[in-house]
């Protein structure tokens, strides 16, 4: 850029470069004047009390407004902020913590590998006005006194990020819970984690003489679509079936054994029927692929061995393992409300050991109505169920 800017007037009493001065700054006003000679924790409290109510009530900073109040140009207002109130340097020792270049691009710092929700927050001091808002939250609660001791306990944390790093979140997510109580047209609450000291309350109020200006909160974020779960018949299943299984499973289905699943058949199996008609017909639709509206069995085999798609069929059932025998069968008499307890003898020879119905383990009632057993611990089952809940056998 060249020495001069074209059409710009630098002010008198006040040095100001030529990005000022592209920024707007053409005259200078009494209180940047007053503002580049007073000290920061001053000049800070005269501009929060001009501006504190645009910066807690709405989300996003009026610059007219402001500026009309300070009786300044609209840039003026950044060159207050990087030059006698020092925000935008304030916090390098943030930027270079997280590994960012700084406010004069330089970097010395490497990523130190947070979380992105940590990041996040750390990240959300190095806004000059999320700054500002802290900042303002002090002054109208407590004045100058409060807002000093926000200055300096702030400078002290940036002494050392990494070890103040739990302080700033907690600081954070507290001026998060301020501002959207006072966008809300609610009072102003002091930043106990950056005091430590009790809590005080204040009203948010436009200056004397100045309109008061509406509550504005944040935007609500914008709701993520929530893609619709694919239907899919291998969810009825928590691990892949043998082949004799699945056969097993397709006969069932094929309620009348013409070697096809019809769509009648398949939206009676349990693993469908519990499902909104309309997908019943989308899943029986995606198994048939190729549309002569009967499954064959190589269309099912196929549908159950896709694992890929979201489970929302029947509830999810044991994985099929390794049967596991029944130790010892339980010793204390039970009265059953069937037929009456059988024990187990040994098996050998000479007294094979019998399945099914008779080998009943004691204390186990038969509380299904299906009419279907497990062959080895005799529980009720459902008939469609792929393997015993109690002992883990194939059905």
């Amino acid at each position: 850029m060249s020495d001069e800017v074209l059409g710009a007037v630098l002010p008198d009493g006040i040095d100001v470069d030529e990005h000022s001065a592209y920024f707007g700054i053409t005259d200078s006003s009494a209180l940047i004047e007053r503002l580049a000679e007073t000290d920061r924790l001053n000049g800070l409290g005269e501009f929060l009390s001009i501006t504190g109510d645009l910066l807690l009530k709405q989300s996003s900073f009026d610059f007219q407004t402001a500026a009309d109040r300070l009786e300044v140009e609209g840039g003026e207002i950044y060159w207050l902020l990087s030059g006698p109130f020092g925000m935008l340097s304030w916090t390098d020792p943030i930027r270079l913590f997280l590994g960012q270049p700084d406010s004069e691009g330089k970097s010395t710092g490497s990523d130190p590998g947070l979380p992105v929700t940590e990041k996040d927050a750390l990240d959300a001091f190095n806004d000059p006005f999320r700054l500002l808002k802290m900042l303002a939250i002090g002054h109208v609660v407590g004045g100058l006194q409060e807002l000093d001791q926000y200055l300096a306990n702030f400078e002290s944390w940036m002494e050392d990020v990494s070890g103040n790093k739990i302080r700033f979140l907690a600081l954070h997510q507290q001026i998060s819970q301020v501002l959207s109580a006072t966008q809300s047209g609610d009072e102003a609450t002091s930043l106990s984690s950056l005091t430590g000291g009790p809590i005080q309350k204040a009203p948010v109020k436009a200056p004397e003489g100045q309109k008061e200006v509406v509550a504005v909160p944040e935007p609500e974020p914008a709701p993520v679509a929530v893609p619709e779960p694919e239907v899919s018949l291998a969810s009825a299943f928590e691990a892949p079936l043998s082949p004799q299984q699945k056969k097993s499973a397709f006969d069932e289905m094929d309620l009348d054994g013409d070697g096809v699943i019809t769509p009648e058949e398949f939206q009676a199996a349990p693993e469908v029927s519990k499902l909104p008609e309309s997908e019943q017909k989308v899943l029986f639709e995606q198994i048939d692929s190729n549309k002569d509206n009967v499954l064959q069995e190589t269309e099912f085999f196929a549908a159950v061995d896709d694992l890929s798609k979201t489970n929302i069929l029947a509830p999810k059932r044991k994985p099929i393992g390794v049967v596991k025998p029944v130790s010892a069968p339980i010793s204390k008499p039970v009265t059953m409300t069937s037929e009456p307890i059988r024990p187990v003898g040994p098996s050998g020879p000479n007294n094979p050991q019998r399945r099914g119905r008779g080998n009943a383990i004691p204390g186990v009632h038969h509380t299904l109505q299906s009419g279907a057993f497990c062959p080895s611990c005799n529980i009720g089952v459902e008939r469609h169920w792929r393997h015993c809940p109690v002992c883990g056998s194939g059905i």
